[in-house]
């Protein structure tokens, strides 16, 4: 990570794509060197592991020339970095919750209540009762593509149809 990069323009705005080797393009490379790449921000991410992002955003940003928070808020209205940081999200929850399942388990030889929650999955995601969320609906509708459009293939691959 370069931490002498700088974190503003020329005119005192926040750099955002700039900030990433794979965001930014060449011109801006070379007028501002990016902060880091994209996997270094990840690992960092990953292994600051805090779901509020505060800490994360304070190691990747802190500058004395910079409030890194306001700086972070603007990085978030960046489409390209929100790309990549909405499945480091995802992921660090999976991360969370399976840390928390191996601290449970290894309580769960002397806690009833552990050991009942490991054999009744409560770790497994329950879907509400109700009408299914439009983000449920779209998911099983491109689930339910992908599988006609499986058959389709394994039938002409099969020469079931023309």
């Amino acid at each position: 990570m370069n931490k002498l990069a700088p974190m503003r323009d020329v005119t005192g705005r926040y750099l955002t794509k700039a900030l990433f080797v794979e965001l930014t393009d060449r011109d801006m490379a070379e007028k501002y060197p990016p902060l880091c790449t994209i996997k270094e921000a990840h690992d960092l991410y990953m292994l600051i592991a805090d779901p509020t992002e505060f800490a994360f955003a304070k190691a990747l940003l802190e500058h004395e020339d910079t409030t890194f928070w306001d700086h972070w808020q603007r990085l978030l209205n960046t489409g390209d970095f929100m790309f990549y940081l909405s499945k480091w999200r995802e992921e660090l929850d999976a991360q969370i919750k399976s840390e928390a399942v191996e601290r449970i388990k290894s309580l769960a030889s002397e806690n009833v209540a552990a050991a009942k929650w490991l054999a009744d999955k409560g770790y497994a995601e329950k879907r509400k009762a109700g009408r299914p969320s439009k983000q449920e609906v779209e998911n099983e509708k491109k689930l339910m593509a992908s599988s006609e459009k499986t058959l389709n293939d394994d039938a002409a691959r099969i020469s079931l149809t023309h």
